[in-house]
């Protein structure tokens, strides 16, 4: 007991030893995926094209240069152009301030009142002292000064001292001030004489903070110092008649008065640096970049043609963008992306997805299909620019991306593999499409919409001509799919509709239909030979009775060649009846028996006479009629057979036991030598693992069992499919294929109406009309004549029937085991 135990657990098919079989065979599957994804990685960041490096304005293009990917290249020339232009409309600017006059008027008022006060202070009231002392008088002379901000001459003081400061005086001074300083006043008329063409702007400031502004373009607005102080000289003593007081003012006075404004007068205009430069800048900010927009394929410049100043700048700027990007790290972005996308669709479709179960060879042809699609689409990118301009009507940029056949992948899977492996595949391979053209949503929509289209419309494909077919199908899809998108994107973006180039994006969609169709017509031999595949038209060839194997079989083996016939027309219809494929189980029915061609006179519809069964015991029998698996193995091998063909030849046995010799062997056994073993009498499987190979295997168990009824009525036709498929779901046979209860009765109903058509009743015909005994046809072997190895399929050993599953028990039936 130990030692079996221990058999089962560490032997060859033990549990640990499938455990780390499944593991090992885990980690080879996820290597092959990173190295996938690092492929996939790669094409979308690998550079193919190559820069030129030196380049100089009037020399040859060797070769068309065209993008890579789409860039916006900024021209750096044209913007720095602009910006210097507009740095050159920016006037000068220069503060006007009214404020210094108001201070030299302060001071003036200020050294005057200073001045009268301290006059007062030091004289004595009434007294007859007029002067002051030296000493005094220096004071006060230096104090004016100092109130003054101004040196003033011998001469200038005495005219003001000798009028005790009178506020005539005063008065004379502030209003020839004010009379000159209310206008802008510079340092020198020559810095100007330069802006007067151009113009300059001039603020004249206020204490608080609203400052007017205007654009100066005359030389009169402006006087310089020099002039302003000649201006105060010439100002004649009439011109005060209205605000001095001339009685007390005589011309000698007013001369000397005019001298000390003369000195007082100050530059009230100033160039203001700061503000100038900040509107420059400002003005150099408000200029934004020239961009040159490339799409990925556009041809910058032709072989042949000469390099122009703008062909430098948009190479140039390709050089810099590409020197700007770090590859590694984008590498490793997408890398970690595409794989992170591989793993979470992979793992949920192999957990919740049942018919997702890709072997490896599968994801070996799923991976080069990906890269190949992705290839494709590259070039397709690549040779769109040259393309568009060939045409002589204008195109949208994405016109010529909905002709490349993207969608030929997920229909080339679904062509090979299955629906459900197409359909992740279709996600999969839009996805990564939509990122490599230009990051679009609306690309990606389409690349999924066409590509599962596409995997429906080729399901159960039987001639090369449906292919295209096929493909106009996908093209109206195809169709549909731009014109919906292209409304979307029109309305929401300009408000209105372009219904030229929507037709024009509609046609492309349409060619991209047929495109595919073409595509998968060269692919499917290819990935057929590669990948040793088989698809239906490979099968349509197959069932062609010209094949060497079936003509070989109808000459050595007639009866065997006529009932997978017979089984090949049950199990196509037990097919159609749960959407199988039927021209698998059709073409999978032809070869299922042809091991029977080595030893056909063992088997009993191809036997003439004597059955030498006969003379041999009955494990010798069983050996026999089982060898007939691995002869047809055997040939199925030497023929090149497709592998989906040749795992129906021993699936389609499965385990069962071959119940006649069996029960023969119970019946002749020696008591003495102990009970016969039952897995002597049973084929070694495998079990049916797909549901067409499942039919196959009850259609050729019932063909047998109804050809050897006695009374082939509709009714007892029937009683025996049921019986049949019955023991054959008891018996476990299907447990390992995807056939459901709803699916075998189905089948059942099938295979009674195909049987019931072939064995149907017959009229009798008068005795006359029979041939006469001795006769030619009295002659003619009786091939399908009742046996007893035919009897035996029906009397094999089956469970109590409390324990069979009522399958086909009538409504209102009870079980037995009830009762």
């Amino acid at each position: 007991m130990k030692k079996q135990a221990g058999k089962w657990l560490n032997g060859k098919e033990g549990f640990f030893s499938l455990l780390r079989k499944e593991r090992r065979d885990t980690l080879i599957n996820l290597g092959l995926i990173l190295v996938l994804g690092s492929s996939v990685s790669l094409l979308m960041t690998l550079y193919l094209d190559r820069i030129p490096q030196r380049l100089v304005v009037g020399s040859i293009a060797g070769k068309d240069i065209k993008a890579d990917q789409n860039y916006e290249i900024v021209d750096e020339k044209s913007t720095q152009k602009l910006k210097e232009e507009a740095v050159a409309g920016i006037l000068p600017v220069y503060d006007f301030d009214p404020t210094i006059e108001t201070e030299v008027i302060s001071r003036i008022h200020g050294a005057f009142n200073g001045a009268r006060t301290f006059l007062q202070d030091n004289l004595p009231q009434g007294g007859r002292v007029s002067r002051l002392s030296e000493e005094l008088e220096s004071t006060l002379k230096r104090e004016f000064q100092e109130s003054l901000a101004f040196l003033l001459t011998d001469e200038q003081y005495d005219l003001v001292h000798r009028n005790r400061f009178h506020p005539a005086v005063e008065r004379a001074l502030t209003w020839l001030i004010h009379d000159v300083m209310q206008y802008p006043v510079a340092q020198s008329l020559a810095d100007f004489s330069a802006l007067v063409e151009k113009g300059f702007s001039l603020r004249k400031l206020s204490p608080d903070g609203n400052s007017t502004e205007e654009v100066v373009n005359e030389a009169s607005a402006i006087q310089g110092l020099q002039e302003s102080r000649n201006k105060i000289l010439s100002v004649p003593l009439k011109s005060g008649e209205r605000d001095l007081n001339l009685e007390f003012l005589d011309r000698d006075t007013f001369q000397g008065i005019k001298s000390i404004v003369a000195g007082l007068v100050k530059t009230n205009v100033n160039y203001n640096g700061s503000e100038t430069d900040s509107r420059k800048l400002k003005a150099q900010a408000n200029i934004k970049n020239i961009i040159v927009k490339v799409q990925r394929g556009e041809a910058i410049i032709r072989g042949g043609d000469r390099f122009e100043p703008w062909h430098l700048t948009v190479i140039e700027g390709i050089r810099k963008q590409r020197m700007k990007t770090n590859r590694p790290l984008k590498f490793a972005g997408t890398f970690l992306f595409v794989n992170l996308v591989f793993f979470i669709v992979y793992y949920y479709s192999a957990k919740y997805i049942r018919k997702f179960r890709p072997n490896r060879k599968d994801l070996v042809f799923l991976g080069v299909t990906l890269i190949l699609c992705l290839v494709i689409l590259r070039v397709g990118v690549f040779l769109g620019a040259t393309v568009r301009d060939a045409l002589p009507f204008s195109v949208g940029p994405f016109t010529l991306y909905y002709v490349i056949p993207v969608a030929a992948g997920a229909m080339l899977v679904r062509f090979i593999l299955n629906s459900e492996t197409a359909l992740v595949f279709a996600v999969l391979l839009s996805l990564f499409s939509g990122i490599f053209v230009e990051n679009s949503l609306e690309l990606t929509v389409y690349y999924l919409i066409s590509g599962v289209f596409a995997a429906h419309a080729i399901a159960h494909v039987d001639k090369r001509s449906t292919i295209l077919l096929c493909g106009a199908y996908t093209g109206l899809v195809n169709a549909l799919t731009v014109f919906s998108l292209n409304l979307i994107s029109v309305i929401s973006i300009s408000g209105g509709i372009e219904p030229s180039q929507i037709a024009v994006n509609a046609v492309a969609g349409f060619f991209g239909g047929l495109f595919t169709a073409m595509t998968v017509l060269v692919l499917t031999p290819v990935m057929e030979g590669l990948f040793n595949y088989t698809t239906d038209i490979k099968l349509l060839e197959l069932a062609n009775l010209s094949h060497p194997l079936l003509k070989e079989m109808i000459v050595h083996a007639p009866g065997t060649y006529h009932h997978s016939q017979l089984v090949g027309i049950l199990a196509e219809a037990g097919a159609q009846a749960i959407n199988a494929n039927p021209l698998l189980a059709r073409v999978g029915s032809y070869y299922h028996d042809i091991g029977k061609m080595k030893k056909p006179q063992y088997f009993v519809e191809n036997q003439r006479g004597d059955n030498p069964h006969d003379k041999l015991a009955p494990s010798m029998s069983a050996l026999i009629v089982e060898a007939h698996v691995k002869d047809g193995l055997e040939m199925a091998r030497e023929y090149k057979l497709p592998k989906k063909i040749a795992d129906m030849i021993p699936q389609h046995q499965g385990t069962k036991l071959i119940g006649y010799f069996y029960n023969k062997a119970r019946k002749t056994a020696d008591p003495a030598l102990g009970k016969v073993d039952e897995r002597d009498y049973r084929y070694e499987g495998p079990k049916p693992q797909t549901r067409e190979a499942g039919i196959i295997m009850l259609a050729d168990t019932v063909e047998a069992a109804v050809r050897s009824l006695p009374e082939k009525t509709p009714q007892k036709i029937q009683s025996t499919v049921e019986k049949l498929v019955n023991q054959h779901f008891v018996d476990e046979q299907l447990d390992e294929c995807d056939l459901t209860l709803r699916d075998l009765h189905r089948i059942a109903e099938a295979f009674g109406k195909i049987l019931v058509g072939i064995y149907h009743q017959r009229v009798e015909y008068p005795e006359g009309a029979l041939l006469a005994e001795g006769s030619a046809g009295a002659n003619i072997h009786p091939l399908w004549k009742r046996s007893k190895v035919n009897d035996a399929l029906l009397e094999q050993p089956t469970p109590p029937q409390s324990n069979i599953a009522p399958l086909f028990r009538k409504k209102g039936e009870k079980n037995p085991s009830s009762s």
